[in-house]
């Protein structure tokens, strides 16, 4: 299955997946809605180690600075995109809300990472060389990936202005992860894949409530959200690994 590109493919494709979350108890392992890894002989392993040893001669000093400081897990690493006024200390409701998102990914997450059990790239082919230290977990899907791009839907259904710039933070912060080693980039599109049955399930009326009453007037915005919100392309769909 294919995510057509743009925000109603998006958005159908969400639905979809939030529909088999929440009538499947089984789906809330993310086994039955993700296609499993490619395995470690498999020609498309290869190709993607390939793809990271490109990815490892050309990645930059800035490139290895910005992945290792790209180190907090909580919805707030999207300060940079929406200012100081984003802070947990001012904003304990919306903090609240992303921690459960946060939690709630990371559940669904380690259990199809047990469930899968891939190697970490630099496990397979010792001649990758991370700029960060490799995770004891396992790589499939991408935890990074995953909580990016939930964080980035929440944040974007309550800031539909900066909805465009949010997927595109959570682009940069799950990508870094290649650019160092930590993950195939298979990973990081089930992790997308991961976020989209997650995140749509996250959407709820206490999202607009929460907007309106403490994040927007504290990123000084309207309180009330746009009737039209702004198109946006959601996060890159060229090869969800869905089945």
């Amino acid at each position: 299955m294919r995510l057509i590109h743009g925000s109603s493919g998006w958005l159908a494709f969400a639905s979809v997946l939030a529909a088999l979350w929440a009538t499947s108890a089984a789906a809330q392992d993310l086994v039955v809605l993700i296609q499993p890894p490619p395995a470690a002989g498999d020609p498309g392993t290869a190709h993607e180690l390939a793809l990271l040893r490109a990815l490892q001669a050309s990645r930059t000093p800035q490139q290895v600075q910005a992945a290792q400081a790209d180190v907090d897990e909580s919805g707030f690493l999207f300060r940079d995109v929406l200012g100081p006024g984003f802070d947990a200390a001012r904003l304990p409701r919306t903090a609240d809300l992303l921690a459960r998102a946060g939690e709630t990914a990371s559940a669904a997450m380690n259990r199809a990472k047990t469930a899968w059990n891939r190697p970490r790239p630099s496990r397979v082919a010792p001649d990758l060389k991370p700029c960060l230290p490799v995770p004891a977990t396992s790589s499939y899907p991408s935890g990074h990936a995953v909580l990016g791009m939930v964080y980035a839907g929440l944040l974007g259904r309550m800031l539909p202005e900066h909805r465009d710039a949010l997927f595109a933070r959570a682009r940069r912060y799950a990508e870094a992860r290649e650019i160092c080693g930590l993950h195939y980039p298979s990973d990081t599109q089930a992790g997308y894949a991961a976020a989209a049955a997650v995140g749509a399930v996250l959407e709820t009326a206490e999202l607009d409530r929460i907007a309106q009453a403490e994040l927007r007037p504290a990123l000084s915005l309207p309180a009330a959200l746009p009737a039209t919100a702004p198109v946006s392309e959601g996060p890159p769909s060229e090869d969800f690994r869905v089945r």
